[in-house]
């Protein structure tokens, strides 16, 4: 475990800036998702999580400012 911890701990892609969150019943993903969402980007924002089979794993790696120039480009050309 120790060593596992090591190599992530130098792995600059090995953690990312997302979160998969479960619930134990749907009221408590309703309510979560149900959050006020803020400006501020302290506050949590939710939204419902999208099935595992339509995610693209790779593309959680990809940096949120590299992502939002792919997405602007994709759909104005």
């Amino acid at each position: 475990m120790e060593c596992e911890w090591q190599m992530i701990l130098r792995d600059s892609k090995a953690v990312l800036p997302i979160a998969f969150v479960t619930f134990d019943s749907r009221w408590g993903a309703a309510i979560c998702a149900q959050t006020q969402q803020s400006r501020n980007p302290t506050h949590w924002l939710t939204d419902w999580a999208p099935k595992p089979r339509d995610l693209y794993w790779k593309n959680l790696a990809i940096p949120f400012v590299s992502l939002s120039i792919r997405r602007f480009l994709s759909y104005h050309y």
